[in-house]
């Protein structure tokens, strides 16, 4: 029995910091929705109104419930990684051979260091020493199994956001460090994956804001030809509103641009 139309399904992402924090009705997105202009969405988060937030300290301790809430900073990176090693050892065999477990985990470290990138499967799969067959397919067991997952791009044509490539983004950002073996964020910033990390924790905020509207809406981002781009774009029956996020001590007006 399938239960077509008589079930729902939620998926249960990571927690938000907010959640972390004891504050798990903070939902940003639904300020931004009631906006009408940019002028008034600034006003509405002026100051902002959000528990504090070290990036620094956020960003390596993901979402899981125990290394969040419960472990330190060495245990976290110990739990992280056992958590790999339990998701190929009983996840990855219903859909990847046992002969491959050890080149999949090869590019599953690949996905982790192109998180907050344009998934260029050609390029993933050269460096993986496998198929692109292979890469596309191996990309469609991180989704179902929720460790990754594509952010299409935004086109008012529905056919080209279909076909253009997405960008990917890590699900939690604590199991991405732990599996490129890095433990501290000041290394991933020497590494110059300090931006691309926070775009995915971003990213994920942004996936549990979205799901806990009554009208979800989309996620995209926007690339132009001329190589102009934003991060995230969420479209909402008729409203658009870009975000652009910044790896910064200090954000200007340029920077909005």
């Amino acid at each position: 029995e399938t239960l077509a139309g008589r079930m729902a399904v939620i998926p249960l992402r990571p927690f938000t910091w907010a959640e972390r924090l004891r504050r798990p009705g903070w939902n940003p997105v639904a300020r931004l929705l009631r906006c009408r202009s940019a002028g008034e969405a600034a006003a509405a988060f002026r100051p902002v109104p959000a528990p504090r937030c070290r990036l620094d300290t956020e960003v390596p301790i993901g979402g899981f419930p125990e290394p969040a809430l419960r472990l330190s900073a060495g245990a976290r990176t110990a739990w992280h990684q056992e958590y790999a090693r339990a998701y190929l050892e009983r996840d990855v065999p219903a859909f990847v051979r046992p002969e491959d477990v050890a080149s999949f985990l090869r590019f599953v470290r690949l996905t982790a260091a192109m998180t907050g990138g344009i998934l260029n499967l050609a390029h993933l799969a050269r460096d993986a020493s496998v198929s692109p067959d292979t890469a596309g397919r191996w990309m469609s067991v991180l989704a179902s199994t929720f460790v990754a997952e594509p952010l299409p791009p935004y086109w008012r044509n529905v056919r080209k956001r279909l076909t253009k490539s997405p960008k990917v983004h890590f699900a939690d950002t604590g199991l991405a460090l732990a599996l490129l073996g890095i433990t501290d964020f000041r290394q991933a910033a020497a590494l110059n994956l300090a931006g691309p990390l926070v775009e995915s924790w971003v990213h994920h905020h942004l996936r549990v804001f979205l799901a806990a509207l009554d009208s979800p809406g989309s996620l995209h981002f926007f690339r132009a030809v001329a190589g102009k781009e934003c991060d995230f774009v969420i479209e909402a029956g008729r409203t658009l509103i870009p975000l652009e996020v910044k790896t910064s001590e200090t954000v200007g007006g340029g920077d909005g641009k």
